[in-house]
């Protein structure tokens, strides 16, 4: 059986984020304002616009990807950056390894469900301030709980580990875009208010 837009009613529901059309400013040559960082890819801003071409993510990646690493490559050999040390590579290991102490404490399949729940109620195609505000107070009160984090003292193939390291940052990411998106009182775009239409 075929289905038949032109006759049945057909529900349409956004299938989640699938892009982000960031904001990092740069140049031609994928510089950003701040030295020696360069960007690419979806962490940028302004490629098309105030929306998205649809089909040019592959294009974009390939593009400005080379780009970037070309940018980034010239600078490495020009800069006079000192090697990290080895406390500091101490420092990062013993980091690391805080979320395998943690007896009884929370897992980030826990926190990363709250917030693709936050995101997708308050942050999806249509927005309003109240609704980004609820949101941003939950990512607040979720960030003390990043502390707690805990995953199996496995070193290995350990996916657990991996999305506790990730979950602080993407919880960095998600206040970014609600505090942005907070700041912009109008409607452009992907970006949709319905205080602001």
């Amino acid at each position: 059986m075929k289905i038949q837009i032109q006759k049945w009613k057909v529900e349409f529901t956004p299938g989640g984020a699938h892009f982000c059309m960031g904001g990092v400013r740069i140049n031609e040559n994928c510089e950003t304002n701040i030295e020696g960082l360069f960007a690419a890819g979806e962490v940028t801003g302004g490629v098309h616009g105030a929306n998205k071409m649809g089909g040019k993510a592959l294009s974009e990646i390939l593009v400005f990807g080379e780009r970037a690493g070309a940018s980034a490559a010239k600078y490495a050999i020009k800069s006079k950056l000192d090697f990290v040390g080895e406390k500091a590579v101490r420092e990062e290991i013993r980091r690391l390894e805080e979320f395998f102490r943690e007896k009884k404490g929370v897992s980030p399949k826990e926190i990363k469900l709250q917030l693709r729940h936050t995101m997708d109620q308050y942050m999806n195609v249509e927005r309003t301030k109240s609704g980004m505000e609820m949101a941003l107070t939950v990512i607040c009160n979720l960030k003390p709980e990043t502390k707690r984090l805990c995953v199996p003292k496995i070193r290995r193939f350990n996916g657990l580990w991996i999305e506790a390291i990730e979950v602080p940052y993407m919880l960095d990411v998600a206040e970014m875009m609600i505090r942005s998106a907070l700041f912009r009182t109008e409607s452009r775009g992907a970006h949709y208010r319905e205080d602001y239409p």
